[in-house]
């Protein structure tokens, strides 16, 4: 709850809490992130996603769900892949500025909870309105009973809101008000060992007096790294099933087919038993190797089962 007080300071001192904030952000630039999206507005749909962000490289993992398909994204450079892993789907390769990429579900993981909108092209900067708007205030206040710096910044009939707190420049509230549209972000901080990341945030967006959009993001993981394996960002980084294709979109044509190392112009023949091997190995798992032993060895005991029923069958012929 928001309890206000009068005392107003410079536009400069906003700016400077802004900024603060978006260098907090800023400072991590390779790290893996992992969250669970819960859409009450579609009626509790959950999704886990896995997030590698390397420098303005990405890859996202959604997790397969009884509400969701999985599906692999992964940005690098000007190239955008994206893959659904179901039955008869194709690799879609386009660039950054495509419709398919730009209406995907790949976004800068760094602008959470600064935001309601997650967007293709949203960055942490752009969230804060950095460029957008003057006349910025702020006032010391309150919120949940905890001394914040409130900062505000309208233009006609909408209004900007972002509570933040000194000297950890965490942004615990945004809430932007209009005659169209009211939303609010609502944080909480409860991990400390999450980097720049609120453990929760929970997004509401209100149109009219109707509800269309009530998300909760709850961060589980937050690492660290110094840098990703090469493949990481290619399609090697995909979990790609073997011989399935690629399109490539800018040119609406099939670039080639997956056979676990490169793309090939025909798809590659494989026995069943070789499939099954490559599929263990593509998941890191000697499953082809074990089956075959447990194969042979249940062959084994039939023949010895058998030879000893013989064996038992010709004694008592005997008796």
């Amino acid at each position: 709850m928001y309890c206000g007080t009068s005392v107003f300071a410079s536009e400069s001192q906003a700016l400077a809490l802004l900024k603060g904030v978006e260098q907090e952000r800023m400072k991590y630039d390779c790290f893996t992130v992992t969250y669970t999206e819960t859409r009450k507005d579609e009626g509790n749909k959950t999704v886990t996603q896995i997030v590698d962000f390397d420098h303005g490289k990405m890859r996202k993992v959604h997790l397969k769900t009884r509400d969701f398909s999985g599906w692999s994204e992964v940005l690098n450079g000007d190239e955008f892949y994206r893959f659904v892993h179901k039955p008869n789907e194709d690799v879609a390769l386009t660039d950054s500025n495509s419709g398919q990429s730009r209406y995907s579900g790949l976004y800068d993981p760094r602008i959470l909870g600064l935001t309601s909108i997650a967007h293709f092209s949203s960055t942490v900067h752009a969230s804060l309105l950095f460029g957008r708007l003057s006349g910025f205030t702020v006032e010391d206040t309150t919120l949940d009973g905890k001394p914040i710096k409130r900062v505000s910044v309208s233009d006609g009939d909408q209004l900007w809101e972002m509570y933040i707190d000194e000297p950890g420049f965490r942004l615990w509230k945004t809430a932007y008000t209009s005659p169209a549209l009211n939303t609010s972000v609502n944080n909480r901080y409860d991990d400390p060992n999450l980097g720049p990341f609120p453990s929760e945030s929970h997004v509401v967006r209100i149109r009219g007096k109707k509800t269309i959009e009530d998300r909760t993001f709850k961060v589980t993981g937050f690492e660290v790294k110094k840098s990703f394996p090469p493949d990481t960002f290619t399609y090697k980084g995909m979990d790609l099933p073997l011989n399935v294709a690629v399109v490539d979109y800018r040119i609406h044509r099939r670039a080639g087919y997956w056979d676990g190392e490169k793309l090939v112009d025909d798809p590659v023949r494989m026995s069943a038993q070789e499939r099954r091997d490559w599929e263990a190995k593509r998941d890191g798992q000697p499953l082809g190797n074990i089956a075959r032993y447990v194969l042979m060895g249940a062959g084994i005991l039939m023949i010895v089962y058998a030879l000893y029923s013989m064996r038992q069958k010709r004694l008592k012929n005997q008796a």
